[in-house]
């Protein structure tokens, strides 16, 4: 027999109380507001998007639900378990959840279920729900700490949020609209820009090698995009929150601290074999690219780290989707300005340079 219960507080479980205090889902839900509302405004400028793109894009991501932490109450499975019976307890787990999952074919979509365990280290996008979950789970050092500056939780957990905010507007999640529904809303030129910055990515990231191994940049497309746009929203949002918190621009200390703490989320050390096996089958980008491949590409980090012109950590061409910082190039024939930049002739262009730069990206240095 099985039964559900309803209404458990999540507030009320002792690891909650111990490992994501009230503070910590304080801080964080300041700065997810932040985040959200940098994301919103920078659609608001991008000169690529016309009036009735930018008004659907707007609709949705103003329309889009973030969850921090936890559920406020989840239901329970109530069951009889065995003592030394693993195998039929697990089956009889799998064949509850699969019921509870039957039960709810006919139901309108519930914005606020979680299809993650709360301390799972991890975060999603749901384009079925326009909303975004970041558990507890990974709420924690390196990624956020309470005790931390916001510039450096900015960095860390800022980047992971802005990261699951752009995947509503990726490769896949563009062809949602604000009510969930697949519908193409995007203007035929728009569109057409659209996909010529998600190709100058995909060319880019394809110019990457690691253990011997290619990169192949379609595939890693919709997460390199989202590294790519969480990044330029979380600084965007570091910069609002402190104008707003104290009056003052954000110190070029306080910038290098955000992009430190961004580039340590993807440290990691593995053997050949295993990386050659994650370029074939995972659809993250080594970390190596997923840290500077991102900000090689970002004019906010070169200003910072007062990068030379064309170095391998501030080319000359940069590709972006989402809108630059004040002092980027622009990177369309479609925008102008004294700093204009048009997009490779061939498709394969962003690749080369990236193929001739990617041993240098793989190094640990920064604007050598």
């Amino acid at each position: 027999e099985i039964a559900e219960v309803t209404g458990v507080q999540t507030c009320a479980l002792p690891i909650f109380a111990r490992y994501f205090s009230f503070k910590a889902r304080g801080e964080g839900e300041t700065m997810v507001k932040a985040i959200k509302s940098a994301f919103i405004e920078n659609l608001k400028s991008m000169e690529w998007l016309d009036d009735n793109t930018r008004a659907e894009a707007l609709n949705k991501a103003i329309g889009m639900e973030t969850h921090l932490g936890s559920p406020d109450t989840y239901t329970a499975l109530n069951y009889d378990v065995r003592e030394g019976a693993y195998f039929n307890n697990s089956i009889l787990a799998n064949s509850a959840n699969l019921l509870r999952d039957l039960a709810m074919l006919d139901q309108e979509p519930n914005r606020d279920r979680w299809n993650m365990q709360s301390w799972a280290v991890n975060a999603y996008y749901d384009n079925t729900v326009n909303s975004v979950f970041i558990p507890a789970g990974i709420l924690q050092p390196p990624f956020f700490n309470e005790s931390a500056k916001m510039e450096q939780n900015f960095g860390g957990i800022g980047a992971i949020v802005g990261h699951e905010l752009t995947h509503g507007f990726d490769n896949l999640g563009s062809r949602f609209d604000a009510k969930q529904d697949v519908r193409d809303w995007w203007s035929p030129h728009v569109s057409e820009e659209f996909h010529k910055r998600m190709q100058c990515i995909a060319d880019l990231y394809s110019g990457f090698q690691i253990a011997d191994s290619q990169v192949v940049g379609s595939k890693t497309l919709d997460e390199n995009m989202a590294d790519f746009g969480g990044t330029k929203i979380a600084h965007k949002a570091l910069l609002a929150w402190q104008e707003q918190k104290t009056g003052t621009r954000t110190t070029v200390a306080g910038e290098r601290l955000f992009f430190t703490s961004f580039a340590q989320l993807w440290c990691e050390k593995g053997r050949r074999a295993s990386l050659q096996s994650r370029v074939l089958q995972d659809m993250h980008s080594p970390g190596p690219f997923r840290a500077n491949g991102v900000v090689s590409q970002n004019a906010d980090f070169a200003r910072a780290f007062g990068c030379a012109a064309n170095s391998p950590m501030n080319p000359d061409f940069k590709c972006s989707v989402w809108k630059d910082g004040a002092n980027a190039q622009a990177l369309s024939g479609s925008e102008t300005g004294s700093n204009a930049s048009v997009l490779p002739a061939s498709p394969s262009a962003a690749a080369e340079r990236a193929d001739r730069k990617s041993t240098r990206l793989n190094s640990s240095h920064l604007c050598n």
